[in-house]
């Protein structure tokens, strides 16, 4: 830690969750230095994406592969429900991924 700097919380990590090894590396270092809220944080990394790979859009949120897919949810629940735990596993799979997109719209919407 950088001297006379307050440790980052939980949400700060929360938020970063969804990046690479390097990435969050990265961030948490410039939110240490910086000491930045966990407002700074989610602004300095929107603004980074909009930089990056222009302001997200309604295909970069909700396209193909991105958005969750309730049937395919419901369908590994159905047999998760039966006993099938490579299909409670796949649904954890999926939660997770569910999570992490949901953080990411999240991060688009304004304060």
């Amino acid at each position: 830690m950088f001297p006379n700097q307050k440790p980052l919380g939980i949400a700060h990590y929360t938020l970063l969750q969804s990046m690479d090894t390097r990435r969050q590396k990265s961030w948490m270092k410039k939110a240490l230095e910086g000491g930045w809220s966990v407002k700074q944080l989610r602004d300095s990394i929107r603004q980074s994406k909009n930089l990056d790979i222009g302001i997200l859009d309604d295909d970069d949120l909700f396209g193909r592969k991105r958005s969750p897919d309730i049937r395919i949810l419901k369908a590994h629940w159905l047999a998760a429900q039966k006993g099938d735990e490579k299909a409670a596993q796949v649904l954890r799979d999926h939660i997770n991924s569910t999570r992490r997109w949901l953080d990411e719209l999240e991060s688009t919407m304004d304060d």
